[in-house]
């Protein structure tokens, strides 16, 4: 399946269960070409720096940051049967990625970095390898699976009026550990020198 039939799917699962109007309209497509999706815009910013380091929308940082934290966690408290009704997010890429348990799933996943490293071209920054060898002799506590967007960073998310009005880019969402978006989302934060992280209250 295409990634814009998949973020179709995936929307289309984030209104039944959260019970908003529909804001797709409709998915034109076929797996054998792109497609496309038509979709109600929706209202807001896309533009993060302007939160931050004096930016005309700085004084929205705060509920800003702090809504787009509890919309992150209310995703990840969601239903995993409901948001993922036949499956198609446990293993999107067809990697070999398991998700009937927490360590199945975490043994696949760095099954796939470590044996895929030197096909992704990471030579160049073996800090990766290191650290994917590092978490998987040192796991952190086991944590229920759910949704992860897969992509939370700070340009996949729009504001307006101190409020989060959409979260966008769902083409990596999978089922995972919920910190996979908690850490990308504070790497991202850094690199790309925004303060979301620090900016919650």
């Amino acid at each position: 399946m295409s990634w814009l039939l998949r973020d179709g799917e995936v929307l289309a699962s984030l209104e039944v269960a959260s019970s908003r109007r529909d804001r797709r309209r409709g998915l034109l497509g076929r797996d054998d070409f792109e497609g496309a999706m038509l979709i109600e815009r929706v209202r807001g910013s896309g533009e993060p720096s302007l939160l931050f380091h004096g930016g005309v929308n700085e004084s929205q940082a705060e509920s800003v940051a702090t809504e787009l934290c509890e919309v992150m966690a209310k995703l990840h408290l969601s239903d995993v049967a409901k948001l993922n009704p036949v499956g198609e997010l446990n293993d999107p890429r067809g990697e070999g990625v398991d998700v009937s348990s927490w360590t199945r799933y975490m043994e696949s996943t760095f099954g796939y970095y470590i044996n895929s490293y030197e096909r992704m071209a990471f030579a160049p920054v073996p800090v990766f390898y290191d650290g994917y060898l590092a978490l998987r002799r040192s796991l952190p506590r086991e944590l229920p699976l759910v949704v992860c967007h897969g992509d939370f960073n700070p340009s996949n998310f729009l504001y307006e009026n101190g409020k989060v009005t959409a979260l966008i880019d769902w083409e990596n969402s999978h089922v995972g550990d919920p910190r996979e978006d908690l850490g990308w989302l504070a790497l991202m934060d850094f690199l790309t020198d925004t303060n979301i992280l620090g900016s919650v209250k």
